[in-house]
């Protein structure tokens, strides 16, 4: 997608709205002084990752600790002084 060219005072003057118009329709904004293009604001990549809100499914659904691996596992995680 080509990058919208703006002012810098109109960038300024409505940072929140670019910011908004960059993150939710993915154009990139090339921002200027005068006449030349002093910067790009283009949305952040995707992060990669595993998605927090599957965390307690993907755990839920691993190995079965017993008693002893608990409080070994417990005692590993504790502080140590």
């Amino acid at each position: 997608m080509n990058a919208l060219v703006i002012s810098f005072t109109n960038f300024s003057r409505n940072v929140t709205g670019w910011l908004n118009h960059v993150q939710y329709r993915g154009q990139p904004l090339d921002i200027k002084r005068g006449t030349q293009i002093v910067v790009r604001v283009s949305p952040a990549p995707a992060v990669d990752g595993y998605p927090i809100a599957q965390l307690d499914a993907l755990l839920s659904g691993g190995p079965r600790l017993d008693a002893a691996d608990r409080e070994a596992m417990l005692n590993d995680c504790r502080w140590q002084r």
